[in-house]
């Protein structure tokens, strides 16, 4: 029933997948009504301010804060939980000699494979200049 709710689309960028996360997060939160209604008559009519006007609304509450600390720290475990696995190609062409070195290449291979892509066919044909 939840994913008929919140059906996921896929990753399409970081921007989409942020708003994702904020509105999940938005959604578990639980407004203190009473809290509100208290802040809403000790304000008066400067708790709907202009525009550009800057309002102070006074110290937050410690369980409000705790609350907040609290569902950052589940964040926090909850992302470290999530890993996803790299496949391994049996079948790659190892040209590495240790892991730093490997990453290296794959970064080389990402940035410029494409010009160096004659080059290399030419050392491999052994017709290299």
């Amino acid at each position: 029933r939840a994913k008929k709710k919140n059906p996921d689309p896929g990753f399409a960028d970081f921007a989409q997948s942020h708003f994702r996360q904020y509105e999940r997060i938005t959604g578990q939160l639980r407004v203190n009504e009473n809290a509100y209604d208290r802040q809403r008559s000790r304000m008066g009519d400067a708790f709907y301010p202009k525009a550009g006007q800057i309002i102070d609304t006074g110290r937050d509450e410690l369980s409000a804060i705790d609350k907040m600390a609290a569902d950052v720290e589940r964040q926090i475990v909850k992302r470290s939980k999530y890993s996803r696995r790299r496949t391994y190609v049996d079948d790659a062409d190892i040209s590495y000699i240790n892991e730093r070195n490997k990453k290296f290449n794959e970064k080389c291979e990402r940035f410029y494979g494409i010009y160096t892509e004659e080059i290399r066919q030419n050392l491999e044909r052994g017709t290299a200049l």
